[in-house]
């Protein structure tokens, strides 16, 4: 991870877990943590699973793929302006969507959720695809949320980052990236 404002950190929660961890005390400025290991420039379609908790403060606080040194540009998954886990873009125009960007998944803080956020290209169509739920709750069978754009990504590498817009504490965990193999089906109205 190369952490562009040297706020991240790895903690020991109090059950001895470890997770990686946004500022403490966090400015309001953009906080970000992008993965660069290697061959991350090279994943083409990818998903992004873990789990993500918003401890205290803003909630705009998520996941990021595709994502361009310092979170210029990048598909975001992370709090809306409403409180719910939402796809968004960085750099470009909106994103258009099945429904809608958001989850329909409210954030509460201090709760653990599980994500898998999912980027394929069909096409070169860019298409992001999220579940979100606790992880005492079954995993859901559908996407909540099913997004695309058909503008060309800003960054050409694969890497993801974690971020924090604003004040708060964010904790993240059980990261695992899979490469998405097979056919990618079109999005719906393409």
């Amino acid at each position: 991870f190369l952490d562009y404002r040297g706020a991240f950190a790895v903690r020991e929660l109090s059950d001895e877990s470890l997770v990686v961890g946004s500022p403490v005390p966090a400015t309001d400025a953009l906080a970000v943590s992008r993965f660069v290991g290697d061959q991350s420039s090279g994943w083409a379609p990818y998903e992004l699973e873990g789990r993500m908790m918003v401890l205290l403060g803003s909630t705009a606080s998520g996941v990021a793929l595709r994502a361009s040194a310092y979170l210029n540009a990048g598909f975001l998954l992370g709090g809306d302006g409403a409180g719910e886990f939402a796809l968004d873009q960085l750099g470009k125009p909106e994103l258009t969507c099945s429904d809608s960007p958001s989850t329909g998944v409210r954030i509460s803080r201090g709760r653990w959720y599980r994500f898998r956020v999912r980027h394929t290209a069909p096409g070169g169509v860019a298409r992001l695809r999220v579940k979100i739920w606790r992880p005492t709750e079954i995993e859901p069978s559908l996407w909540q949320a099913d997004c695309w754009t058909d503008v060309p990504a800003a960054s050409d590498t694969g890497a993801f980052a974690l971020y924090q817009a604003g004040s708060g504490i964010t904790y993240w965990d059980d990261l695992v990236v899979r490469t998405v193999t097979g056919t990618y089906s079109q999005p719906p109205s393409y």
